[in-house]
C-alpha cells in the first residue's frame, strides 16, 4: 500500500492525475473476473477527538475508470451509495443516521481479514462490499452536511469520467436568523461584505493509492488526518473594579470557504467570516485573558494593517455590567501582522492556490483592551473598548 497524507500526497498524485479519470474501453468485462471484497478499518490517532459523524469513502479506478462512494459509520458498517441518493434539494446525504433501503454491509466480527487474502472464511466475509479489481485512488473524509456540502458527488457516481479532483467541499453560509440567534442583540456589523459560515469542528481527510486484487479480500485501512486548522484567538481585557463581563462573541474574517479535497488546496479569491464565543482562561489582577476557537479550512490576512474592513479583521462584541447598568462594547482589530507571523498557509507554485501549513495555531492580540465603570453607565464615553484599533491610520478596504 502506498499511503499519501492529507498534506503530502498531492505531489505523487499530480503525475497520475490525467490517468485518474480516463475511461478507456478495452472490450466488455470478462464474466469470469471476480470482484474484490473490502473490509474497512478506520484508525484514529490516539490524540484525535473522533468526529460524531461517519466517513465518506470515494474510490476511482485509474484505468478503465469506475467509481464507488460509500459511507462508513462509527461502528464500521459500510453503506454503498448511488447517484439517486443525492437527488435532494440540498444535494447531500446526512451522516450520522444515514438511511437507505436494505441493511448495510456490517464489519466482520471477531476476525481480521488479511490484506488480499484469498483464504479468508467465505461465510464470515460474504457480507462485505465489493469493487472491481484494479488500481484505485481512495479518499476518505468526514462531513457534517448541515454545515458543509461536497460539490460533485452525484456527478462522480453518475459519470465515470468525472474527476475525483473535482470533488470540492464548500461551507454553507449562515442566514440572518442563524447569525442573530448566535450573537443576540449584541452585534454590530462593521465588515458587511463578508458572509458568515459556521465553525464546524475539525474535518479529517485521508488520500491513498490502493490495489484491489481479483478475488481477494482487501483490508482497507483509513487513517484520517486533520484537514481544518484549529485557530485559538487570545486577547487581554482590563476591567476596572466593579465591571463584570457577561458574554463575549467574536468574528474573524478571511476564512477560506472551499477546498479541493484531493489536494487540500484553497484559494483566497472568496473568503468568509467565522463566529465564535470567547471564554476567560486566566486572570491576573484586573486583567483577564480570553480565548475563542475556530476551525477553518484556511485563514488569510488583509493587504494592509491599517484597514478596518476586509480579511484578517477580528471584531469583538463585549457585554459588560457595572452595578445596575449594562452595555455592549465593540472592538475591531486588524490581525494582518499576527496572521502573517503565524505562518498559517503555504503558497503553491504558479498561483495554484494555498495549503494549510499548520494543524493549529494561536493568534495573540497585542493590544490591551480596557473597560471603565463610567463607560458602562448611561452617557458613558465611546462606543468601543479603549484601544479599539491598533493603528493610527484608519482606512476602509474597497
Amino acid at each position: 500500500m502506498k499511503r499519501m497524507t492529507a498534506i503530502g500526497w498531492w505531489a505523487a498524485f499530480l503525475a497520475g492525475a490525467a490517468a485518474a479519470c480516463t475511461d478507456v474501453e478495452f472490450g466488455s468485462r470478462a464474466e469470469t473476473i471476480e470482484d474484490t471484497k473490502v473490509q474497512v478499518q478506520v484508525d484514529w490517532g490516539a490524540d484525535t477527538a473522533r468526529p460524531a459523524d461517519g466517513l465518506y469513502v470515494a474510490m476511482s479506478r485509474i484505468l478503465r475508470s469506475v467509481h464507488y462512494l460509500w459511507t462508513v459509520d462509527a461502528d464500521g458498517a459500510v453503506h454503498v451509495l448511488d447517484s439517486t441518493d443525492f437527488d435532494t434539494e440540498e444535494g447531500g446525504t446526512s451522516l450520522p443516521g444515514f438511511e437507505e433501503e436494505g441493511d448495510p454491509f456490517e464489519p466482520v466480527a471477531g476476525k481480521a481479514a488479511a490484506a488480499d487474502s484469498t483464504a479468508a472464511d467465505s461465510t464470515a466475509l460474504s457480507g462485505l462490499p465489493e469493487v472491481e479489481p484494479g488500481d484505485y485512488y481512495v479518499m476518505a473524509f468526514n462531513l457534517d452536511t448541515a454545515l458543509y456540502a461536497v460539490d460533485g458527488m452525484r456527478d462522480f457516481l453518475a459519470d465515470a469520467s468525472y474527476s475525483m479532483r473535482d470533488l470540492r467541499l464548500q461551507a454553507r453560509e449562515m442566514d440572518d436568523a442563524a447569525v442573530a440567534a448566535f450573537v443576540g442583540n449584541s452585534h454590530a456589523d462593521f465588515n458587511p461584505s463578508y458572509a458568515y459560515i459556521r465553525d464546524s469542528g475539525p474535518l479529517f481527510l485521508d488520500v491513498m493509492k490502493e490495489t484491489f486484487a481479483e478475488g481477494a479480500v482487501k483490508s482497507l485501512r483509513l487513517e484520517p488526518e486533520r484537514l481544518t486548522q484549529r485557530i485559538a484567538i487570545r486577547f487581554r481585557l482590563e476591567l476596572e473594579e466593579g465591571v463584570e463581563v457577561e458574554r463575549i462573541t467574536g468574528e474573524i474574517s478571511g476564512v477560506a470557504g472551499e477546498v479541493e479535497l484531493m489536494s487540500g488546496t484553497v484559494d483566497d479569491s472568496v473568503t468568509y467570516r467565522s463566529l465564535f464565543e470567547a471564554a476567560e482562561v486566566s486572570r491576573e489582577g484586573q486583567v483577564s485573558l480570553y480565548e475563542g476557537v475556530v476551525n477553518v479550512l484556511g485563514l488569510f490576512p488583509g493587504k494592509d494593517d491599517s484597514f478596518i474592513t476586509g480579511p484578517g479583521i477580528l471584531q469583538l462584541s463585549i457585554r459588560a455590567r457595572s452595578g445596575e447598568y449594562e452595555r455592549v462594547f465593540h472592538a475591531g482589530i486588524n490581525l494582518k501582522e499576527t496572521i502573517t507571523r503565524a505562518g498559517l498557509m503555504n503558497a503553491l507554485p504558479g498561483d495554484a492556490g494555498f495549503r494549510t501549513a499548520r494543524e493549529e495555531a494561536e493568534l495573540q492580540v497585542e493590544s490591551l483592551l480596557r473597560i471603565r465603570n463610567d463607560q458602562v453607565e448611561p452617557g458613558g464615553e465611546g462606543q468601543g473598548v479603549e484601544n479599539w484599533f491598533n493603528s493610527d491610520n484608519i482606512d476602509v478596504e474597497l
